[in-house]
């Protein structure tokens, strides 16, 4: 799965917000582990991968920009789905008085801003990196940042996100505009077109290599089996084929483990009497 399907993730769950959330008590922890565990494999690639650049010669680092600048480019752009997931899923722990998701989105939210600061290091030292390629990275960081505290702004009407924010007076600034928009008709042009510029953006900057396709789907799969499956009134008048695909592969899964439990349940010593 490529970066730029888990910014659309981002953008889907966070315009859904908690409503779009299983109820607390058919969260799976099997679903939050595998969430946390490929994300840590996912930052141990950025680490060595970044680490190791950070060790060549600048040389050697442009000689292999090919394989460093789309790992750089995940890093960047998969940001505002680890930072709308996170504070989704802390807003479902309050509601619910429970503390399930917290511990997983804020652990990986943390690993993810220290992967991001590196990215950051090699741009501003330039090292191996040129003029161009800076201001195209610096570019995708800039316009992650605008979108994420964008999106942000729509949980922020009901909901604390400041933590989760780049900038938190920007979300905030977001979300009194979506405030004011409260009551009238939701404009499903402005919607579409909105989601057809981010998709535009980050389809247009960002390559075509995908260097953790493997984890990033692990990854997508676990948060849509903590949703309940539905579009209902979502943004997305034609969700895109990849969603619907995952969507029914985490809906599957769900419904596999049910019936494996209720299996367990019925052959069990207690239930024999």
């Amino acid at each position: 799965m490529h970066a730029r399907h888990l910014v659309e993730l981002g953008a889907w769950v966070a315009l859904r917000g908690t409503a779009g959330l299983r109820p607390a008590a058919a969260l799976g922890q099997r679903d939050l582990e595998d969430y946390w565990l490929a994300s840590r494999y996912r930052q141990d690639r950025w680490a060595r991968i970044l680490k190791s650049a950070a060790q060549l010669p600048p040389a050697s680092v442009s000689a292999s920009w090919h394989r460093l600048r789309p790992a750089m480019q995940e890093v960047l752009a998969t940001e505002l789905l680890t930072r709308t997931w996170a504070a989704v899923a802390c807003a479902h722990d309050r509601q619910h008085g429970a503390v399930l998701l917290e511990p997983f989105v804020v652990h990986v939210l943390e690993s993810h801003m220290e992967a991001r600061q590196r990215v950051m290091q090699l741009v501003v030292r330039g090292h191996g990196c040129s003029l161009e390629e800076g201001v195209l990275l610096n570019r995708l960081r800039r316009h992650t940042e605008r979108w994420t505290d964008r999106l942000l702004g729509h949980l922020a009407c009901d909901q604390d996100v400041a933590r989760f924010a780049f900038q938190s007076r920007r979300a905030l600034e977001c979300a009194a505009d979506a405030r004011d928009a409260q009551g009238h008709p939701l404009n499903p042009h402005a919607t579409q077109l909105a989601w057809t510029s981010l998709r535009a953006f980050f389809t247009r900057e960002l390559t075509d290599v995908s260097p953790n396709a493997d984890l990033n789907a692990r990854i997508a799969r676990s948060i849509l089996a903590c949703c309940d499956g539905t579009f209902g009134d979502s943004f997305l008048s034609q969700p895109a084929d990849w969603l619907l695909r995952l969507t029914q592969l985490a809906d599957d899964a769900v419904a596999w483990i049910d019936d494996l439990l209720q299996l367990d349940r019925s052959v069990s010593p207690a239930s024999r009497g």
